[in-house]
Parts: structure tokens; C-alpha cells; sequence
């Protein structure tokens, strides 16, 4: 019998006669006894980035920061909001100067802001408390400020791309922190 546990070295049986090089072949190539712990990825440059954020949330709440980050968060979900003159200069061209806030949420401290640490690398993660601001956020992010109806079922969204002025890139997770059931 042949035992390739997490040691590197082959146990052989008396009743097998192996060469060496099929000995060398039954080497358990994925033991973890000399490995450190590490990811299958390098740190992405925007992590840095979400690591300011994230402390900045701690005191100025995360919603004010994200806003900052993301003009689309000042603008109120409406249709065809995303062709006015107003949003292409601030989401499209970064031109932020006098933008007021008028994305009214139910909850902007129940937003938490944390990087998860994850096998793949540091993921920002954005927490979400209220359903109606989680459906608010997929509307400014996926949709464009408009009111394109969200399935209740959504309750997570894994996010890649280019969304802002300043941050070349994004790859992250909005969810709600809500319990499920029947009623949601």
C-alpha cells in the first residue's frame, strides 16, 4: 500500500518494489509541512486605497467616504438621471466642485466598510444593514442612478470594474447584513 498523506516522503508496502522514479512520482507535491501561509495572488495596487478608506470610515462613517469616492452616490435614483449634464461631469469626466448630496438613505451608519482577507487575495467588502439602501447602492452602481427594479432575492453582489475617477480598478463584494427569510 501506497500512503501519500501530507508528509513528502513515500511509504511503500514490502509487496511493491518501485523504482525511484515512480517513487518520486507518488511525491504528495501539495503538503502543506513546508509551505508558509500565503495567497494564490499578489496584493492588488487599490488595496492600499481601500485600507485609507476603511480607517477613515471608522471616524467619518463609511457612507460620507464612499460618497467621496463615488460621485454616483450623490445623485438620487431617477430615470435617465445618468444622461443629464450634472452626472457625465461628475461620474464621467470627475468634475465633483458644488455636488450636493441627494441620495437620501434609511440607514448610512447601519454601512460598514471592511477588506476581507481571502485565499485569493484582500477583498473590499462593502456591509449593507437596510435592504432599500442595498437596492439603492445596486441602482447607482450597476444601473446608473436608475430605478431598475432589484430582486428581493439579491442580497450580495461580487463587483469588478472602473467606477471612479482616482481608483483605477475595483474588485469587491456589496451584501446585506440582513437575516433571510420568507418575509424579505
Amino acid at each position: 500500500m501506497i500512503d501519500v498523506s501530507s508528509t513528502h516522503e513515500v511509504m511503500v508496502d514490502d509487496e511493491f518494489d518501485l523504482s525511484d522514479e515512480l517513487k518520486q512520482y507518488f511525491i504528495n507535491k501539495f503538503g502543506l509541512s513546508d509551505k508558509k501561509e500565503s495567497t494564490l495572488y499578489e496584493e492588488e495596487s487599490f488595496i492600499k486605497d481601500w485600507e485609507r478608506y476603511s480607517a477613515e470610515a471608522k471616524t467619518n462613517g463609511a457612507f460620507e467616504v464612499l460618497r467621496q469616492c463615488y460621485p454616483q452616490l450623490n445623485f438620487q435614483i431617477e430615470s435617465e438621471i445618468n444622461k443629464t449634464q450634472d452626472y457625465i461631469n461628475a461620474v464621467l469626466k470627475g468634475r465633483v466642485e458644488g455636488l450636493e448630496s441627494n441620495l437620501s438613505l434609511n440607514n448610512p451608519s447601519g454601512i460598514e466598510l471592511e477588506i476581507y482577507n481571502d485565499f485569493a487575495g484582500q477583498i473590499p467588502v462593502i456591509k449593507i444593514a437596510d435592504n432599500q439602501d442595498f437596492v439603492k447602492f445596486i441602482q447607482c452602481f450597476i444601473h446608473k442612478n436608475n430605478p431598475v427594479i432589484v430582486p428581493k432575492s439579491m442580497g450580495a453582489l461580487l463587483a469588478n470594474g472602473r467606477w471612479a475617477i482616482g481608483i483605477k480598478s475595483f474588485r469587491g463584494m456589496f451584501y446585506q447584513t440582513r437575516a433571510y427569510s420568507k418575509t424579505n
